[in-house]
Parts: structure tokens; C-alpha cells; sequence
């Protein structure tokens, strides 16, 4: 957010109600909003580096926001699926003790499971 500032809210009176923040051409952005996105910049790059350690040793032909889908032999399906899960599992250093988890399915076509 580029030249993010608060600002208080006032009433007509001039109390404090509340706080916006504005960024750009005086967009507003609310802090819901504001914590919403933050969150969903960490989730993409933690998301991003777990895909590039499967990438390292796997064919990723599709990611769909927090999903990624691999194109492997049928006897290599087990396999991948333990290394892809336990890459989904892993926790980057700069992010140390944040929660992460994730889940998958051996399929012969994609579908949302």
C-alpha cells in the first residue's frame, strides 16, 4: 500500500469515532480489510516456496490459490503424494511456529475434493 496513512474519524462534533486508512488516491481501505490482505501476502508466500520445493522434483502443471496439481506416473503417485504433503507441511524459516498444514489425493483426472 503505497503512502498508507491513518486518519481519524470524527464525528460532527469532532471526537474520534474511529480510524480509516487511506492509500493511492485516497482509496479507503478499513482495517478488516487491511489485516485480510496482509494475511492472504503471507499465505501466497508461504504457499510459493512450498511449491518450489516440489517443483524440484516434481511436475506442477496447475496451482489454483493454495492448491497445486502434479502430473506423475502411476507408480510414482504415492510417492509424490507423501513428498508433495510433507512439503505442504514444512515451515520456512521466516515464518518460524506459524501453523501449517495440508492434504491431497491421488487422482487420474483434477477435481475439487
Amino acid at each position: 500500500y503505497p503512502n498508507l496513512r491513518q486518519e481519524n474519524k470524527l464525528d460532527r462534533g469532532g471526537d474520534v469515532i474511529g480510524v480509516d486508512y487511506r492509500y493511492g488516491n485516497n482509496l479507503n481501505i478499513y482495517g478488516g480489510l487491511l489485516v485480510e490482505n496482509w494475511t492472504q501476502a503471507l499465505a501466497r508466500n508461504l504457499v510459493a516456496e512450498q511449491i518450489l520445493r516440489i517443483a524440484d522434483k516434481y511436475r506442477v502443471v496447475l496451482m489454483v490459490h493454495d492448491e497445486v496439481i502434479l502430473c506423475v506416473k502411476t507408480r510414482e503417485a504415492k510417492r509424490a503424494l507423501k513428498e508433495t504433503l510433507a512439503a505442504f507441511h514444512y515451515c520456512p524459516d521466516w515464518c518460524e511456529g506459524l501453523p501449517v498444514a495440508g492434504e491431497g489425493a491421488i487422482t487420474d483426472y483434477y477435481q475439487k475434493l
